[in-house]
């Protein structure tokens, strides 16, 4: 192997351990205008979303895979409110925190399923929708709202 490819090989498996987290920022008015609008299954472990004050209707489907040590975070600042559902569909390692979530109506406020596991939805509330907090088959979910 010549000094250049191995230089390049050394390079690129130095930078491959140093991925930094990224922060999303939600707000109205902006490129990521609403918390449908996210890459959610482009998103890495330790990255975090957070959603500024607004209100916000579209429902949002989270299928990211955290770590342990590093689980993707979605954030609600006082005065985020989700008018629709939270779906973590086969989401490992995610954490819900702050949102205020009201008129799902007839859907629950958040929903977990398909595999969804190690999740935690905490310092939450969840008002007018049908059945608040729906865990289908997920699995080691901790809650706290």
């Amino acid at each position: 192997m010549n000094t250049r490819v191995r230089l390049a090989m050394v390079l690129l498996l130095g930078f491959a351990g140093s991925v930094q987290a990224r922060t999303i920022d939600v707000a109205p008015n902006t490129i990521v205008s609403s918390p449908a609008k996210v890459p959610w299954g482009s998103l890495q472990p330790g990255d975090e979303v957070v959603v500024h004050p607004g209100v916000y209707h579209d429902g949002v489907i989270i299928n990211s895979k955290g770590t342990a040590d590093k689980p993707i975070v979605l954030r609600g600042e006082p005065g985020a409110i989700l008018e629709s559902t939270i779906l973590l569909e086969g989401a490992t390692h995610v954490i819900v925190d702050g949102m205020a979530i009201r008129k799902s109506h007839e859907f629950p406020g958040v929903i977990l399923r398909h595999g969804a596991s190690f999740d935690t939805i905490q310092n939450c509330t969840v008002e007018d929708s049908g059945l608040g907090l729906w865990i289908g088959d997920g699995s080691g979910v901790a809650t706290s709202c």
